[in-house]
C-alpha cells in the first residue's frame, strides 16, 4: 500500500481516537398505566421502565472535514404488577390489524461511524434513516417507526451504509445499502430538491419488492404535503397516497392543527381499497404546559384510535398525563392480541421522562 495512504489513515485514526470532543447523554422513563381491557390472570396495573444511553465522540479534521462515532444502548421493559411481561413482538398498527411489540431487556440502539465534509456525508452502522413529510400516516416509513404518541421518541435503526452528496445548497442525492432481515443486502437511492415552489423528493428501494416513492411539501400561509408510493413484486401491486395539511390558529400561544388522509389501493393479488384519516391538535399553555390530541381513523373497519396528553416540561424532565381510547382486544379477532394493557380499550397513563 502506498506509504502516503498509510500515513494519512494513521493520522486520521489518531485524531479520532484521541479527540477531546465527546458527549454523554440519554433519557430515562418510567410510566404506570391502567386499562378497562385486562387480559385474564394479569394485573390491572402495567408499568414500563426504559432508558437510552448515548455516547458520542467526534474529531474535526482539516478543510472542514469531520469524523464522528455514536453508540447508544436501549433498555425497554414492561411489568404487569411486579412481574415482567415476556412478549417478543405491541405495536398496534392502524393498517392491516398488525399486532407487534418489542420488549427488550437491552440492545444496541445506535452504533455507527460517519465521515463528512461540505459536500459528502458517509455513515456506516446501525443508524436511523427517515425521509418524507408525513407525520402520522407515513407511507414512506420504509425504515422507521415514527409514532407521535410515543413520548420517548424512539425510532428503530437499520444496519446500513448510507452516502449523501450535496452538489449545491438546493440539491442532495442519497444512496444506501441495508442488511435486511434475511441477512442479504438491498439497495436504494433518493434525491431531494429545495425550490421556491416547495420541497421535492423521489426515492427507490428494492429488496424482495420494489418500492418507488414521491413526496412534496410546501410551507406558506399553511403547510401542504403529499407522499405517494408504489409497491411492486411478482404477486403484489399496491399504490399508497397520503395528503396532509396544517395551520396554526392565533389562539392563545398558537393552536396547531394538522390533518392527513391516506388511500391504499391494492391491484394484485386482489383488488381492494382502504382509507385512513388522522387529526392532530396541539397548543402550549403558559411556559411549561402543553395539551395534544391525536385521532386516527380506520374508515373501512370503523375503528378509532384516540390519544389525549397533558405535558409539563421543565429543564431536564417532563411529566405527562395520557388518556387513550382504542378498540378492545376482542375487536382484533381472529388475531391474538399480546397480553399488555397499552393500546387496548380505555387507558390512563402517567409517564415521567428525565433527560441528562
Amino acid at each position: 500500500m502506498n506509504k502516503n495512504i498509510i500515513t494519512t489513515i494513521v493520522f486520521i485514526f489518531n485524531q479520532f481516537i484521541f479527540a477531546q470532543n465527546y458527549s454523554f447523554k440519554g433519557k430515562i422513563w418510567y410510566s404506570g398505566l391502567t386499562s378497562n381491557d385486562i387480559p385474564e390472570n394479569y394485573s390491572s396495573i402495567e408499568s414500563k421502565l426504559g432508558s437510552i444511553t448515548t455516547f458520542s465522540v467526534f474529531s474535526k479534521l482539516i478543510n472542514n472535514q469531520l469524523i464522528d462515532f455514536e453508540y447508544a444502548h436501549k433498555i425497554d421493559q414492561i411489568y404487569s404488577g411486579d412481574s415482567i411481561i415476556n412478549v417478543d413482538t405491541v405495536n398496534i398498527s392502524l393498517f392491516n390489524n398488525e399486532l407487534a411489540y418489542n420488549n427488550k431487556l437491552g440492545e444496541p440502539y445506535r452504533f455507527w461511524i460517519r465521515y463528512s465534509n461540505e459536500k459528502v456525508e458517509a455513515r456506516l452502522g446501525l443508524q436511523k434513516i427517515t425521509f418524507g413529510p408525513g407525520q402520522i400516516l407515513r407511507n414512506l416509513s420504509w425504515f422507521d417507526n415514527i409514532d407521535l404518541t410515543d413520548l420517548t421518541g424512539q425510532i428503530d435503526g437499520v444496519k446500513a451504509f448510507r452516502l449523501k452528496w450535496f452538489p449545491s445548497n438546493t440539491i442532495s442525492f442519497w444512496s444506501w445499502s441495508i442488511l435486511n432481515k434475511v441477512d442479504s443486502l438491498s439497495f436504494g437511492f433518493r434525491s431531494e430538491l429545495s425550490h421556491i415552489s416547495g420541497e421535492w423528493g423521489i426515492a427507490y428501494y428494492a429488496d424482495q419488492k420494489k418500492n418507488i416513492g414521491l413526496d412534496y411539501r410546501y410551507d406558506g400561509y399553511f403547510g401542504l404535503w403529499s407522499e405517494s408510493s408504489l409497491l411492486l413484486s411478482e404477486n403484489i401491486k399496491q399504490i399508497i397516497t397520503t395528503l396532509g395539511l396544517d395551520y396554526t390558529l392565533p389562539i392563545g400561544n398558537g393552536l396547531y392543527l394538522m390533518t392527513e388522509f391516506m388511500s391504499i389501493q391494492q391491484q394484485k393479488p386482489i383488488k381492494s381499497k382502504e382509507n385512513y384519516a388522522a387529526i392532530l391538535a396541539n397548543m402550549p399553555i403558559a411556559m411549561i404546559h402543553q395539551i395534544s390530541i391525536i385521532t386516527q381513523i380506520n374508515i373501512k373497519e370503523n375503528k378509532n384510535y384516540n390519544f389525549l396528553r397533558w405535558s409539563s416540561t421543565y429543564d431536564n424532565f417532563s411529566l405527562n398525563y395520557i388518556f387513550s381510547l382504542n378498540p378492545k382486544r376482542q375487536d382484533y379477532l381472529p388475531l391474538k392480541a399480546p397480553n399488555v394493557l397499552e393500546n387496548f380499550g380505555s387507558t390512563f397513563q402517567i409517564m415521567f421522562i428525565y433527560n441528562y
